[in-house]
């Protein structure tokens, strides 16, 4: 028996090799666990609430007659339609699935004994993003005291508390919340097999990068980040063997990937590597490419393509970090929607081990500017808040790279509308950002 009784019948998977490194997208499946399990005992209680949320317009919940008694919700949301299934179940506790969330030792102990939730199960729409955030609505109007969610797909366990502040706001959740990056250890030479679950259904194959070590995984594992950002936010990858601009690791060299399907990956690495065909378990065995590089151009045209393993050295050293301009805004819009939690932690007196920084996107030169990017993010040490005059004060912890008469150390008036992110760090070694404030729900 599988995480969860039911059976997915309607999702096909290709058997052949793929070429495409878009797909169809398949089914999400997502459980609210509840704190009483008696909240879901009446299904048109559930509804109602549903109708209230902001955004959701029912149209009819049509029944199936089987033994699940499985039920069809109809609606629209964002002025697109969407059909989501939905039953009381029960479900094996998935001992390996990630954590995503700081959760108390109570919390996590009644994820183990509960056994019981409402399972949804849907195709995301045309922003994946907006479709995630969606079926969060849907659990916690369906069970508004959860303990949390377990997201199947992604095979990790959502936070209730988080949840119910994510289907309140008005921003939708970061696209790592769709994916989860896992890292399996074994082999005699204790190789690492890095790879994705949830990236299906986003319409795109889940990435892998095999013949890894426990030195380098942790510097390649950006680049699977890069590129499953992408396909979250923009629905859509490459095919294989085509090459995909990744990053810049130097002011003269690029990274240029590709991907392989997994079953060709196989035979370039050796005989007992983690990943190969012959070692995979059926969940790893469908819609999967393997990352590979093109080291020049001259490469790419010859699709001679290598291990990414070759870069680990340079990765380590400058880490790839970026953004999409979607997530970006998305961030920036965050952040200024929970800028009370901000304000609160200021307020309340740091102590002297403790920092408030806030990212703030500021013009760079003239000479820089290209393509409609003309910003540079860069973290400032808060110093003050004037909510009047909707400014920060604050000081420069960095050197820009692209405004030259602003350096470290210089102290600058901030308007709040140039907010793109903020972080507190507890003298604990605690850390609060937007994305965490549920944290500080109970002070």
């Amino acid at each position: 028996m599988g995480l969860f009784k039911r059976k997915n019948k309607s999702v096909k998977f290709e058997k052949e090799a793929l070429k495409r490194g878009k797909i169809g997208k398949t089914l999400s499946y997502m459980m609210a666990v509840p704190m009483e399990p008696l909240v879901l005992k009446n299904t048109e209680e559930m509804i109602e609430r549903l109708k209230e949320v902001e955004g959701i317009k029912v149209h009819r919940v049509e029944e199936r007659n089987n033994e699940e008694k499985e039920q069809l919700l109809f609606l629209t949301y964002q002025e697109e339609e969407y059909v989501v299934g939905f039953y009381q179940g029960h479900y094996e506790y998935p001992g390996y699935y990630r954590w995503q969330h700081i959760f108390s030792e109570k919390e996590r102990e009644h994820f183990k004994s509960q056994g019981e939730g409402v399972l949804t199960w849907m195709v995301f729409g045309e922003s994946n993003i907006e479709s995630f955030h969606l079926q969060i609505k849907i659990l916690n109007a369906f069970v508004p005291n959860m303990a949390g969610i377990i997201d199947f797909s992604s095979e990790k366990i959502l936070s209730g508390r988080w949840a119910k502040l994510a289907s309140q706001s008005l921003i939708p959740p970061a696209p790592s919340y769709l994916y989860t990056i896992q890292a399996v250890v074994g082999g005699e030479d204790e190789n690492v097999w890095l790879h994705t679950h949830g990236l299906n259904r986003c319409g795109a194959i889940d990435l892998e990068i095999l013949g890894l070590t426990r030195d380098n995984y942790e510097a390649l594992n950006s680049v699977i980040l890069v590129l499953a950002e992408k396909i979250v936010t923009r629905g859509e990858f490459d095919d294989e063997e085509e090459p995909i601009y990744t990053a810049r690791l130097t002011k003269k060299d690029v990274l240029m990937t590709t991907w392989v399907d997994y079953r060709r990956a196989s035979e370039y690495y050796p005989e007992g590597t983690l990943g190969q065909v012959h070692l995979r378990e059926d969940a790893h065995e469908e819609n999967r490419g393997v990352i590979f590089c093109y080291p020049t151009e001259k490469d790419y045209k010859k699709r001679n393509f290598v291990p990414l393993d070759r870069y680990a050295e340079v990765l380590a050293e400058n880490p790839i970090v970026y953004y999409t301009t979607e997530e970006t805004d998305r961030m920036s819009r965050l952040a200024k929607e929970r800028l009370s939690y901000l304000e609160f932690l200021y307020n309340k007196g740091l102590d002297e081990e403790e920092v408030l920084l806030i990212k703030i996107g500021l013009d760079v030169d003239e000479q820089y500017r290209q393509d409609g990017e003309h910003k540079e993010h860069i973290w400032f040490q808060l110093e003050g808040i004037d909510v009047e005059r909707q400014v920060f004060y604050g000081v420069l912890t960095q050197e820009p790279y692209f405004i030259e008469g602003l350096h470290e150390g210089m102290e600058k008036e901030l308007p709040f509308e140039s907010l793109t992110d903020w972080i507190f760090f507890g003298k604990d070694g605690d850390e609060i950002t937007p994305d965490s404030v549920y944290l500080l729900e109970n002070e």
